[in-house]
């Protein structure tokens, strides 16, 4: 717009300069000067206008590309973000459930667990402690590791399951992190479920799943809550 207007300008200025002194800027009143005016703007600005247009499309088309590409990105952002919204509700659903292994079980627990996340918890927690306990400390925890061992096999499906699901939203929110996802919403996921994850890894259940050390970094975590534990 500038540019064009400038020229306007311009080629005004120089044919008032040539033309109008002398001539007390009077307009002629022959129509042949008029013509050659009008041929004179229109030969100058007419291509440089036609050039600008052309010019304004082009940018109008890279404008609209760029506008189009931001738009599939947000939509591909967003189809990942349901699908990790979708997971994480499945995980919940797990965890929030009832434990498959019998009653007998937990006769020696203080108080039996109602979902297999507060059984998950009384595991993990056993295990993440077990290397801080001394000789007189045995005396406090009803369950043997022996026990312990036998209650994990018994809810052995339920925990691969869960796992499973783990290692996909892992892979999802790799793959959110490589779109260039919020960084707040993949920290909200990493706190979401990191203390779930340092239980299953205590009781190394997730070591051969790639995706869930890769995004969640369950080793540091464990090291950090054990040496936490060993200094309490």
């Amino acid at each position: 717009m500038w540019l064009g207007a400038l020229a306007t300008w311009i080629v005004y200025g120089i044919y008032i300069y040539n033309f109008a002194p002398g001539q007390w800027f009077k307009p002629s009143q022959n129509p042949a000067d008029w013509g050659v005016f009008g041929d004179y703007v229109g030969g100058l600005l007419n291509p440089l206008f036609s050039f600008l247009a052309f010019i304004g499309v082009i940018i109008t088309v890279v404008l609209q590309a760029k506008q189009l590409e931001v738009v599939r990105e947000q939509s591909n952002l967003e189809e990942i973000q349901r699908v990790m919204s979708t997971l994480s509700s499945r995980i919940d659903g797990l965890l929030s459930s009832a434990p498959s292994a019998p009653a007998e079980q937990y006769r020696n627990m203080a108080a039996p667990p109602k979902s297999v996340y507060e059984l998950i918890s009384a595991l993990g927690t056993w295990r993440l402690n077990i290397h801080s306990l001394d000789t007189t400390d045995w005396e406090r925890w009803a369950l043997t590791e022996d026990h312990l061992r036998k209650l994990q096999q018994t809810i052995s499906g339920e925990l691969t399951t869960i796992c499973l699901e783990f290692e996909a939203l892992a892979w999802t929110l790799n793959q959110y992190a490589a779109e260039g996802g919020s960084e707040m919403v993949m920290k909200f996921y990493r706190y979401r479920h990191s203390s779930i994850l340092v239980w299953l890894d205590a009781m190394s259940l997730i070591d051969e799943h790639g995706q869930i050390q890769k995004f969640f970094k369950t080793k540091e975590s464990h090291q950090y809550m054990t040496n936490k534990t060993t200094q309490t």
